[in-house]
């Protein structure tokens, strides 16, 4: 099949957590196939969720749960695969506090990779993203559930799943925008199904007439469907977590 010069590719991956020390080995990332690596090349915008913040900060939040970090050369992780937007929105942004935030914020700006779903206060977390693309504006839109590293009003953090809030945003993209993708962070870790409040969620996101809605969290491939014309992904799964003793559905993950 030949392709179309006004075709857009988009490719959106799950969770990823570059951890050391594999990001020191040469500074490269040979293991990446050449398959991979084509795929990131050949689409227009590639996004990953980036499930850490990258912060040389050892001042952790007061949570319950692990804390998750790379060292600021984790970026180029990032940048080896030309991945051209992180989504932030998830529930170990602000593990190293505002600082692990605001580094990262920076880290992503000075190598020239967008990013959705975080800022330094609610009005800017919940922002639509906008990027244009062979004369079409697509936007990206990034919440997540709310536990420790959501957004306040004059607090730095992640965009929130509120159905109030996001339908406020999402009709604003949707007037500046040709397209609209949600990107969400929900589920239950390790269960490969949505739950009910899940399933009905994204489905309002769909009628809602978005584009598409992609859900990762539950650190497992879920199901997908199509609702109100709308494909919905309800779990990509991992990307890039590597972290040993997990089951084997932690080392899958879609494209």
């Amino acid at each position: 099949m030949s392709e179309t010069s006004d075709k857009i590719r988009i490719l959106i991956a799950g969770d990823c957590c570059p951890l050391l020390p594999l990001t020191k080995q040469q500074n490269r990332h040979d293991e990446f196939s050449d398959e991979l690596k084509q795929l990131f090349s050949r689409a227009d915008l590639s996004i990953i969720n980036l499930e850490c913040p990258l912060t040389a900060s050892t001042h952790k939040k007061t949570k319950s749960g692990p804390h998750l970090k790379s060292d600021p050369q984790g970026v180029q992780f990032l940048k080896d695969l030309q991945v051209g937007m992180a989504t932030l929105a998830n529930n170990h942004l602000l593990d190293y506090g505002r600082r692990g935030l605001e580094d990262t914020i920076a880290l992503l700006e000075k190598n020239s990779i967008r990013f959705a779903g975080a800022g330094l206060n609610l009005e800017a977390a919940l922002e639509p993203q906008y990027i244009d693309i062979k004369g079409k504006r697509i936007a990206i839109l990034n919440f997540a559930a709310q536990e420790f590293s959501i957004a306040g009003e004059n607090a730095p953090g992640a965009a929130p799943i509120d159905p109030i809030l996001n339908f406020y945003s999402i009709r604003k993209a949707r007037e500046n925008s040709d397209f609209q993708i949600v990107i969400v962070h929900t589920g239950i870790e390790h269960y490969d199904y949505p739950t009910p409040n899940q399933q009905k969620l994204f489905r309002f996101y769909a009628e809602l007439g978005v584009s598409a809605v992609v859900g990762h969290h539950s650190h497992c491939i879920g199901g997908y469907e199509v609702w109100s014309g709308v494909l919905i992904f309800y779990s990509l799964g991992n990307f890039f977590f590597p972290e040993a003793g997990n089951p084997d559905a932690w080392y899958q993950g879609l494209l």
